[in-house]
């Protein structure tokens, strides 16, 4: 329509007139409503106004520009909306907590929420790890001699001199005759009194001898030996065994029959390395064995026992040595016998110790216990 005529009624405008003769249209009004609609100042002049176009047949009222941002605004916030619930809600996936969020939102650096677990055990104590324990024959086994001359030495060597004896010819009816050397033969037995001490390829064990013991079936050897104090044959060297089991006894009725059930036990372990042993019945009178030998630790090897109170008294260091070879505790003796400040009548309220060993070493150890009326 042209811009002088009326856009309600069509009627000619009549010049300088804000208002329509005909219909009373306000020209200045429509004018400041286009104004504020385009963001154009009002002049103060009256405007010319386009009515709005008519639609074509067919075809639906067309959208200004702004109603259109504003639509497409409305609706891609409505599917951002539907597209984070179905995220929180979906199977399996975590929503970060308010606290992760607002840690984010401080740092400028995304965060992570962490799954909530069950909670951590407090882990316990964790024992000494065990050295290379050398299994073989226990303390007070009988053994059998499988081999002709097996000769009993001073120490696990087999550099070292054979021991001086007795000799019992069960022909002669018993008859003891000395001997500079004792050398074992087959049948004859020995009893374990510590080892087994492996040193290279041989294995050895300190041994005492059984007795007068007469052979009660035929082809065993018509004698047996004899010796003071317990000394080392060798068990086997390589493949070759030349001992086996003949007898094994239990070590608590053999020895410690004074004591009962609950009363102390032997002790008898042979390994390489540092060592803790579980809890000993409380107790204070041993008879203590012991015996060590290089291995690949360098010279001299250090070796220590100590006997820790559980909860008690300070521990009792009952060996303290070091060795370049091969080196042994007393055998026999007083020197042999440990006597502890640990007797009931010293009371306190524990009642076990451990054995700690400390050593680069192959060693072997027996804590035998003793009755005091023995």
């Amino acid at each position: 329509m042209p811009a002088d005529l009326c856009p309600r009624c069509g009627s000619p405008r009549q010049p300088g007139s804000q208002v329509c003769g005909n219909c009373a249209f306000d020209y200045g009004k429509a004018a400041e409503e286009v104004a504020s609609n385009t963001g154009a100042p009002p002049t103060g002049q009256p405007a010319s106004i386009a009515p709005e176009t008519p639609a074509s047949p067919g075809e639906g009222p067309r959208w200004s520009g702004r109603r259109i941002a504003l639509v497409v605004a409305v609706v891609g916030g409505l599917l951002m909306l539907a597209v984070i619930g179905f995220v929180v809600g979906a199977p399996g996936t975590a929503a970060e907590s308010p606290q992760a969020a607002a840690t984010a939102s401080a740092s400028g650096t995304p965060t992570t929420a962490t799954p909530t677990s069950s909670p951590t055990p407090t882990p316990t104590s964790t024992p000494a790890a065990s050295p290379a324990v050398h299994v073989g024959f226990q303390y007070a086994d009988i053994l059998r001699v499988e081999v002709n001359g097996l000769a009993v030495r001073d120490a696990p060597l087999l550099s070292s001199s054979v021991v001086a004896g007795y000799r019992w010819d069960f022909r002669a009816g018993g008859l003891q005759e000395p001997v500079a050397e004792v050398r074992l033969g087959a049948g004859n037995t020995v009893i374990v009194e510590l080892g087994p001490l492996p040193i290279g390829d041989t294995v050895w064990y300190q041994v005492s001898s059984v007795g007068h013991v007469e052979p009660s079936t035929g082809g065993e050897p018509a004698f047996d030996y004899a010796w003071a104090g317990a000394s080392w044959v060798a068990a086997s060297v390589g493949d070759d065994q030349y001992l086996t089991l003949s007898q094994r006894l239990d070590p608590h009725d053999f020895a410690l029959e004074p004591f009962g059930p609950d009363g102390p036990r032997v002790f008898t372990i042979s390994g390489t390395g540092d060592y803790e042993s579980g809890p000993q019945p409380r107790y204070d009178l041993f008879t203590l064995r012991w015996a060590v030998a290089l291995d690949s630790h360098p010279e001299p090897c250090a070796f220590s026992v100590s006997l820790v109170p559980e909860n008690g008294p300070e521990a009792e260091v009952v060996v303290e040595t070091s060795t370049s070879d091969v080196k042994q505790g007393p055998r026999s003796g007083p020197n042999s016998i440990r006597d502890l400040p640990w007797g009931q009548s010293a009371g306190g309220p524990w009642d076990s110790f451990n054995v700690s060993i400390r050593s680069g070493c192959t060693w072997t150890l027996t804590l035998v216990p003793l009755h005091p009326q023995i």
